[in-house]
C-alpha cells in the first residue's frame, strides 16, 4: 500500500467527520433567531398546554410497538429471500419455514397472553 492510499483514506476520514459536524452547525448560522413566548412553549401549535409534559403510556403500547418492529424486520428478512428463492432450493424454503414458524409461535404466545388486545385507557 502506498501512501496516496492512506492519504486517501485520511481525506475520507476526515469529511466523515467535518459532514456531520458542518450539517449540525450550518443551519444555526443562517437561520434567524428570535425569542418569542409562543416559541419557548412546549407546542408550538397555537393550543395552550394544560397539565404536565409527562404522560405515562401503559406497557401495552411499548408491547404493541415492540410486535410491529419484530414483524417489520421479518418481513425486511423475506424480500431478499423471495428474490433469490430459485436460486437457494430447498434447504433455503426449509429455513424461511423455520425463521417463519418461530415468529407464528410468538404470535400464538402474545396472543394467549392478551398482548393483541386493545384495551382503551382514558386518563381521569
Amino acid at each position: 500500500m502506498g501512501v496516496e492510499v492512506f492519504g486517501k483514506m485520511a481525506i475520507y476520514m476526515v469529511l466523515a467527520l467535518l459532514v456531520p459536524v458542518a450539517s449540525f452547525y450550518l443551519p444555526k448560522l443562517f437561520t434567524p433567531s428570535r425569542y418569542s413566548y409562543l416559541k419557548a412553549e412546549t407546542y408550538e401549535c397555537g393550543e395552550i398546554p394544560y397539565g404536565t409534559a409527562r404522560v405515562q403510556f401503559s406497557i401495552q403500547y411499548y408491547t404493541f410497538a415492540l410486535m410491529f418492529v419484530v414483524f417489520d424486520i421479518e418481513a425486511l428478512f423475506m424480500f431478499p429471500w423471495a428474490a433469490v428463492l430459485k436460486n437457494i432450493g430447498l434447504l433455503g424454503v426449509v429455513e424461511m419455514v423455520v425463521f417463519v414458524g418461530v415468529f407464528v409461535i410468538g404470535l400464538a404466545y402474545a396472543w394467549t397472553k392478551g398482548a393483541l388486545k386493545w384495551v382503551m385507557n382514558y386518563p381521569e
